[in-house]
């Protein structure tokens, strides 16, 4: 199952419209909660801006992409 779950995943990595929508809420997620925390006015661009210089920021991103990827293989198994 785990090895099922890694070829699941990796295939998502390489498929353009999930990658764009994860990283799309990632960056979003991590905007929330930058103005959630400093009150400032950060948009999801300025998070793309941010991560270039700043890792904290860069593996936030990483991990909310990482987490919207395990949400899409566990939505996988859900039936209508």
């Amino acid at each position: 199952m785990y090895n099922e779950a890694l070829k699941a995943i990796k295939s998502y990595k390489n498929n353009k419209v999930i990658m764009d929508f994860v990283t799309k809420e990632a960056l979003e997620k991590t905007a929330s909660d930058i103005r959630e925390k400093t009150g400032s006015g950060t948009t999801s661009k300025a998070v793309e801006l941010l991560m270039i210089k700043n890792k904290e920021i860069e593996k936030r991103v990483n991990d909310y992409i990482n987490s919207g990827l395990i949400g899409c293989y566990m939505a996988s198994f859900k039936t209508a």
